[in-house]
């Protein structure tokens, strides 16, 4: 993910952040609230993802882990939108860039604007997702209760994205697990990622890197575009239950970023992690 800033990616935050409000409202076993005015409501979200508020937002206190967060504009956009959000990138020159970003936010900000609280929540770690666990900073930082501590690992998050990352990496089936090791038990799993299609490879590579030069050439590997079956066996092999995939695609005339019925392209699965693993 690149460090540069767009109006086009807050576009793409507001689409994560549907999904994630869709996977539960698409699957009311999850929809367990305890309070009775929330049940049904399409702004209710996963009570059994995290003890945060449900009423306003979609992750509004929902404590967010974005792996892969490059110059931070998913990070930031989540933190405007109430999440309490850390960004990890193992680029210091990409969180350098997001750190910036951040300052510059809450500068232009007036004391008394509550985004502001939300942005000076927002932290940005240099590191690779295995090492989330030995960080002494997340030990520190939780916001969870001391009762809330003793039973939730400070490494562990209600909801965990990776945007547009997993295709990068050498080995995404480690990378999955350890993006899994991070998700808290009834948490959700966020991962967006092209298909491997021959119309991926058109659009993805063919025209954005080579024709319309929207990436630098070589920034994609068509060898390396994971199938959406592909990502739910991950899910299964590391305890979690598949919610939904749907299609996302950016248009870069409009600068608008859409969801669409098919998962040729680009696509977002959503995983919840089950509470007891099965057998």
């Amino acid at each position: 993910m690149t460090g540069v800033w767009n109006d086009g990616q807050d576009a793409k935050c507001t689409t994560i952040e549907e999904r994630i409000k869709d996977s539960v409202v698409n699957h009311p076993q999850l929809a367990t609230s305890k309070d009775p005015s929330l049940e049904n409501s399409s702004a209710s979200l996963i009570d059994a993802a995290g003890p945060y508020s449900t009423r306003q937002s979609g992750v509004e206190g929902a404590r967010i882990l974005e792996v892969g967060c490059g110059g931070g504009f998913l990070s930031e956009g989540l933190a405007r939108r109430g999440a309490i959000v850390t960004g990890l990138d193992p680029s210091v020159e990409t969180i350098k860039i997001a750190e910036s970003h951040r300052r510059s936010s809450i500068e232009s900000l007036s004391p008394s604007d509550s985004t502001r609280r939300s942005l000076d929540r927002l932290h940005y770690i240099h590191g690779e997702v295995e090492e989330i666990k030995n960080n002494p900073w997340i030990r520190s930082a939780s916001d969870e209760s001391k009762e809330d501590r003793k039973t939730l690992p400070d490494h562990q998050f209600d909801i965990v994205v990776a945007s547009e990352v997993i295709e990068h990496v050498n080995n995404p089936e480690t990378f999955f697990r350890h993006c899994a090791d991070c998700v808290k038990p009834g948490g959700l799993l966020i991962i967006t990622t092209p298909n491997r299609t021959p119309l991926s490879y058109l659009l993805v590579i063919a025209f954005a890197e080579y024709v319309l030069r929207l990436i630098p050439v070589g920034t994609h590997y068509y060898s390396k575009f994971i199938k959406p079956a592909e990502i739910k066996k991950m899910g299964e092999q590391n305890g979690f239950s598949h919610l939904e995939t749907r299609g996302t695609f950016y248009i870069p005339i409009f600068n608008k970023w859409i969801t669409e019925p098919t998962t040729w392209v680009t696509y977002m699965t959503a995983l919840r992690k089950l509470e007891t693993p099965e057998r």
